[in-house]
């Protein structure tokens, strides 16, 4: 990474969610599977291909995470 993309990603935790949010929005289709459909559906419809990851950050037991 060059030094302004390092320095960038050291600083961003400390910026507000309203502030992150339009570098964040490219990379982010959704924040549930509905939403994440229908922008996967409408990349692979424009010819893209994609991967979904589903991250567990709010996951607080073990039923959640199945």
């Amino acid at each position: 990474m060059s030094l302004i993309n390092n320095s960038i990603a050291t600083v961003m935790p400390y910026f507000p969610k309203w502030m992150v949010k339009p570098f964040a929005n490219p990379y982010v289709a959704g924040e549930n599977i509905v939403e994440v459909t229908k922008i996967i559906k409408s990349l692979n419809q424009q010819g893209y291909k994609s991967t979904v990851d589903i991250l567990g950050e709010f996951v607080e037991d073990e039923k959640q995470a199945s």
